[in-house]
């Protein structure tokens, strides 16, 4: 992990990490979870990989969809300031 990634989770979070930050999550059920299944849920297929998915994954879904969106539009606003 290079010195500027984690630089700016000291900067977001008032912490410098000692290990990779997202390593935790990684192994979190349910962050596997959303993460297996974003692709078929971006495609609008999840019933194919989920048939019944439950109330946390759909949530999960939900919020890292948004997440993407943001990330998404910042991106668009950096590329439109550098030209």
């Amino acid at each position: 992990m290079t010195n500027g990634i984690l630089s700016t989770v000291e900067d977001w979070t008032g912490s410098y990490p000692l290990s990779c930050p997202w390593r935790p999550f990684m192994n979190d059920p349910l962050t596997r979870a959303v993460l297996d299944a974003w692709e078929f849920f971006q495609k609008g297929t999840l019933a194919l990989f989920r048939p019944r998915p439950s109330y946390r994954l759909m949530m999960g879904l939900r919020c890292f969809s948004q997440a993407m969106s943001d990330i998404h539009a910042e991106q668009l606003a950096l590329d439109k300031v550098s030209g």
